[in-house]
């Protein structure tokens, strides 16, 4: 069964779990969080300080908000992959800035790296095995809404 989230948020592409997600060298890439993550880029000039320092504050909020412990977190983005894209597509909905795929571990966001934290909602969610994150079951009660917007609303120049 393949499981696929659609996100409305800037695409940045980020990969669950214990397993490691496939390692393409792109045209930049770089190694998050002592290797456990990786990041890279089609593009040239990721800017791993800029990723290091959006996946640390996305840690650190959904940390504060109780979503769960650091050590926690930090296992269940063990071996993601986090691919940034230059623009934002578009589709009949409007700005599609991010995705979520499950079964390759993978997440993609913008450049702006404004929808990273909502794409770990759902690799958290996957690690605690949350059927149907993608359509975002009591994200509102939880308060991943407003965790969400609010990440949302600072730039991270990653590319």
């Amino acid at each position: 069964m393949k499981r696929a989230v659609l996100c409305l948020l800037p695409l940045l592409a980020v990969a669950c779990g214990a397993e490691f997600a496939p390692r393409p060298l792109g045209a930049s890439h770089c190694e998050l969080n002592g290797g456990a993550v990786w990041a890279y880029s089609d593009s040239p000039g990721l800017n791993c300080e800029a990723m290091a320092g959006a996946l640390e504050a996305a840690i650190t909020r959904l940390e504060a908000a109780g979503v769960g412990s650091r050590a926690e977190l930090e296992e269940a983005f063990t071996g993601i992959a986090i691919q940034v894209k230059p623009g934002i597509r578009f589709d009949m909905d409007g700005p599609v800035t991010g995705f979520y795929d499950g079964d390759k571990r993978t997440v993609i966001v913008t450049s702006d790296g404004s929808g990273l934290l909502h794409e770990l909602l759902h690799c958290w969610e996957n690690s605690q095995g949350v059927d149907g994150s993608g359509k975002h079951p009591q994200w509102q009660e939880k308060g991943y809404v407003t965790l969400d917007v609010l990440f949302g609303q600072k730039s991270w120049p990653l590319l």
